[in-house]
């Protein structure tokens, strides 16, 4: 059995593996997760009666340059491969922006040489990635917040008050109205539910997306969004997800930092 976002703590995970080995003690389970939250799944297993020194890990780094681009290669056209090595470095860890940036590129909508840098290439993906997702001809223009929230959140649990108010704080909506929009993105594949709980997937887009949010095209700097998350989250959410995403990513460390910082001031 696999188990993928097994570091979302909504998931029963000791009860998972308990009925798993009861059902067959020889059947193995494979648990895919972030390292931020090694720590839930030991508790997880020693719960489940496995000690972690027991589990087999294997730490999967980044993506090597070659890796990312032979896919970037194959997917675009021949006439239009020579955009491969500017395509797999702006997408280098996010496969659906890899898809997306090809298919525009293909297309012609997209010329990645009208951009400085491929940091540049990169938001402009992110961009047209959450236009797409966003429009729904049946219900209007999904807002926007309503990526960057969750991708804040992750996981967003519905069912507890606090959450449903700090969701309306950060999106200016009335819950309500969140909800059918959240409906409508989890009919497009892009948020993920699990009972009460939701979510958005893959994983990496959601940090594009907050990315995104976090900081200004133009000039790279904080746009306020985290500070303002953090303070929409008085449960705390969006806080353990900010700051687990800003310890993965040492590179928004002090941003993330200077938005907690002001938030608490």
């Amino acid at each position: 059995m696999i188990v993928d976002d097994a570091h979302d703590n909504t998931l029963p995970l000791e009860r998972i593996v308990s009925a798993v080995r009861s059902a067959n003690g020889s059947a193995n389970v494979l648990l895919s997760l972030r390292p931020y939250d090694v720590a839930h799944d030991r508790r997880a297993l020693a719960q489940a009666g496995l000690h972690a020194n027991e589990a087999t890990m294997v730490e999967i780094g980044d993506l090597e340059f070659d890796d990312v681009l032979s896919p970037a290669s194959e997917i675009l056209d021949e006439a239009a491969r020579l955009h491969a090595p500017s395509l797999a470095t702006a997408a280098r860890d996010c496969p659906p922006l890899i898809v997306t940036g090809a298919a525009l590129i293909n297309s012609g909508a997209l010329d990645p040489r009208r951009f400085e840098g491929d940091e540049q290439l990169r938001l402009e993906l992110t961009d047209r990635i959450a236009e797409a997702l966003t429009a729904d001809p049946a219900s209007g223009q999904v807002p926007q917040d309503l990526l960057s929230a969750p991708a804040a959140f992750q996981s967003v649990r519905l069912a507890e008050p606090e959450v449903r108010t700090s969701l309306e704080a950060l999106t200016g909506l009335p819950f309500d109205v969140c909800a059918q929009h959240l409906a409508t993105l989890k009919g497009a594949g892009v948020v993920l539910s699990h009972s009460t709980t939701v979510r958005l997937v893959p994983d990496l887009l959601g940090d594009a997306l907050l990315v995104k949010a976090a900081r200004h095209n133009s000039t790279g700097l904080p746009t306020g969004y985290l500070a303002r998350a953090m303070e929409a989250g008085q449960g705390g959410g969006p806080l353990a997800h900010v700051g687990a995403w800003a310890e993965a990513d040492s590179g928004w460390r002090r941003m993330v930092l200077g938005a907690i910082a002001c938030c608490r001031t």
